[in-house]
């Protein structure tokens, strides 16, 4: 994905801010857990900031780009900034994955400044590779710094959360991300709709306006909204969600229950809530059970969709299909219309 702007973006710099003054200082923990939504930079973030530890003349608090250590590893990247992520054909990050981190962390650094693993979606380590990588944690080489990103923290193991010094990536305001949108895509895109559509987090948004996937998510929230009205089957939109993708249906789940919860609990503003989503709010708002419950049900149902990812992620070969029916079912008990 190509970026007109580099991190630090807006929404990162308090958090960039207190990195640096941490790597200034001299008191960089050992290891970070890096946690905060989808698409709202956390890989581009610790990736740039990796950089700038490795950079030998930088340019105040970012890499300045044209030294040596900028320039070793070309389009490669940095040989001592070592990247962990799900590799193709897989849903795992392997135990062999984690065991060669551990023997790469265990050499000399090539640049002369510091060797730092980013591991993506961290989340996605099986019970072996997060065994490995507490090891690891525990026993830490120096000038060796480990970053966990994950939008889905809480999936990972207690015993490697509480070895991480925790930052939380926030996510950008409505106007902000905007902005930030304005400055990526075409004169032919809604920055607004995007936005909207993607709950404010940019990464996430552009890639919905790259990718087709705006259109799938309304898509979806239309065929949902017909559901809890009672105007389609719950095996009509089964047959959707399988030719959209069960993950990222899922994913949709998760993000319409969120959307749901926040906004039952505030009064949005009209800007900041999409067409489909502000029917499917009014349905919910409209339903005669109190208005207490109904948000205990929702978060239920929230939780509900958090499992089901972190059974799809598992190595237990769950089906996709009857996990979506099972929660589409337990939505449509939410609310029922005569």
């Amino acid at each position: 994905m190509k970026l007109k702007e580099q991190p630090p973006f807006s929404w990162q710099k308090t958090l960039w801010s207190n990195l640096y003054s941490q790597f200034q200082s001299q008191q960089l923990a050992h290891a970070y857990l890096i946690s905060g939504s989808r698409g709202t930079g956390k890989n581009l973030f610790a990736n740039a900031f990796a950089k700038f530890v490795m950079c030998l003349l930088p340019n105040k608090d970012v890499a300045c780009g044209k030294c040596k250590n900028c320039l070793l590893g070309g389009e490669s990247g940095h040989p001592d900034i070592i990247k962990i992520l799900v590799e193709e054909g897989s849903r795992d990050i392997k135990i062999e994955q984690i065991r060669s981190l551990s023997d790469s962390l265990m050499q000399t650094s090539q640049g002369g400044r510091a060797k730092i693993t980013l591991i993506a979606d961290a989340h996605h380590m099986n019970t072996a590779a997060a065994n490995a990588l507490l090891k690891t944690l525990e026993e830490p080489t120096s000038s060796t710094y480990i970053f966990l990103l994950s939008h889905l923290p809480g999936s990972l193991p207690a015993t490697i959360r509480s070895r991480c010094q925790k930052l939380i990536m926030p996510t950008p305001s409505n106007i902000e991300a905007v902005d930030w949108l304005k400055q990526q895509i075409t004169d032919q895109e809604d920055p607004q709709s995007l936005a909207i559509a993607a709950g404010n987090c940019p990464l996430l948004a552009l890639d919905l306006a790259r990718s087709g996937g705006l259109d799938n998510q309304q898509q979806f929230l239309q065929k949902l909204t017909q559901l809890t009205s009672g105007k389609t089957s719950i095996q009509a939109t089964v047959g959707l969600a399988t030719k959209l993708g069960e993950t990222e249906v899922i994913g949709y789940l998760r993000e319409v229950s969120t959307m749901l919860i926040k906004h039952l609990l505030i009064n949005p503003q009209p800007s900041e809530i999409e067409s489909h989503q502000a029917i499917l709010l009014e349905l919910f708002r409209g339903k005669e059970v109190a208005h207490q419950q109904m948000l205990l049900s929702l978060m239920r149902f929230y939780a509900q969709v958090l499992e089901s990812q972190r059974r799809l992620m598992s190595g237990a070969n769950p089906n996709p299909q009857l996990i979506v029916e099972s929660l589409l079912w337990r939505w449509s008990q939410l609310r029922t219309f005569q």
